[in-house]
């Protein structure tokens, strides 16, 4: 599990995302199949991170691989953690 904190447009999550492709695709060889959490402090900039990654890789919201939510970096996820990166 991953948690990009501060995901602002939304690039740096679908990379993470395609590396760890729950989909049909499976995971770029050797990892293995995982989850990316997306957080950022301004509502806005999630709204761009969710926005953005539907245009081309709005799979990876279909197959749970991809959450955006808005969130505290400091805090984190606890709910969803441990992350391993």
């Amino acid at each position: 599990m991953i948690l990009d904190v501060g995901c602002g447009s939304g690039y740096l999550t679908a990379c993470f995302g395609r590396m760890v492709d729950r989909g049909p695709g499976g995971p770029i060889a050797p990892l293995v199949k995982g989850k990316v959490f997306a957080i950022d402090v301004f509502p806005e900039l999630v709204d761009f991170t969710t926005s953005n990654i539907n245009k081309e890789d709005g799979d990876l919201f279909d197959s749970g691989t991809v959450q955006a939510k808005v969130g505290d970096g400091w805090v984190g996820l606890p709910d969803a953690s441990p992350f391993h990166a």
